[in-house]
């Protein structure tokens, strides 16, 4: 843009001066005025890693959702998002915080001074990141067996269980473990066919409805008689004791 040379006073007044009296080099300068946008962008955290044994990465807190940045529409363009730098909680043992410089991960990713943060009133210059990570606890249910549903089963079998109760280990963080009732809880076991056969053997159990607990693996043992078998012995039997009566009736004649 081409504007007109005023010269003003230490207050800020405007001179008139005639150019006869007060001499410059130019009359007229040439001003370069970038237009900047600016654009609402979420905050985005991004955690890699899965904690330790016997721990539990419970939740993401942040005290700073968005931001506002501004700069040429071009490059704000290209922006939909402000990711962070990723944080690691492979070694997390415990909840811990970690803060990022908003203007800091604006130069790394887009280049200095490229997009800039728009400062105001109450405007944050960076986010903290809490991850909430506990130590997991455990506890032992006794379930009934006979509350355990049971699919797969052939007619030709029926089954019975070793106890009339299995334990079955929970375990998660120390709230959750300690409020679980169990009310929404479906123990099943799931016969294949190679499992059908007679004799005794250790099933795992398949369970549902646990919701923020987990468990270990549970197991019970169960035996199964071939009815069938049974059936067709029993016939076989009578039917040789009515055949020794009939040759011993015709023997007595």
């Amino acid at each position: 843009k081409v504007a007109e040379l005023v010269l003003k006073d230490e207050n800020g007044d405007t001179v008139n001066y005639s150019r006869d009296v007060i001499r410059t080099s130019v009359n007229d300068v040439s001003v370069y005025v970038p237009i900047y946008t600016y654009k609402t962008i979420r905050v985005q955290p991004y955690v890699v890693g899965d904690v330790p044994a016997g721990y539990e990465y419970v939740s993401l807190e942040q005290d700073v959702l968005q931001v506002d940045v501004y700069g040429q529409e071009s490059a704000l363009n290209k922006i939909n998002n402000l990711s962070l730098p990723e944080i690691d909680i492979s070694n997390a043992t415990n909840t811990f915080t970690q803060r990022f410089y908003f203007q800091r991960v604006l130069d790394e990713k887009f280049g200095e001074n490229v997009v800039r943060l728009l400062r105001g009133d109450g405007t944050s210059d960076s986010v903290l990141i809490t991850i909430n990570v506990e130590e997991q606890v455990e506890r032992t249910i006794s379930f009934p067996t006979s509350q355990i549903v049971v699919s797969g089963l052939s007619s030709d079998y029926e089954y019975s269980f070793d106890k009339d109760t299995v334990d079955i280990v929970i375990y998660g963080i120390k709230e959750s473990v300690d409020y679980f009732d169990g009310e929404n809880m479906v123990v099943m076991l799931r016969l294949k066919a190679a499992d059908l056969k007679p004799g005794s053997q250790t099933v795992i159990l398949d369970i549902t409805g646990l919701g923020s607990v987990k468990v270990r693996e549970a197991k019970a043992t169960i035996t199964l008689k071939q009815v069938q078998q049974d059936e067709e012995s029993d016939n076989a039997a009578q039917q040789e004791n009515s055949e020794s009566s009939s040759t011993t009736e015709e023997s007595s004649s």
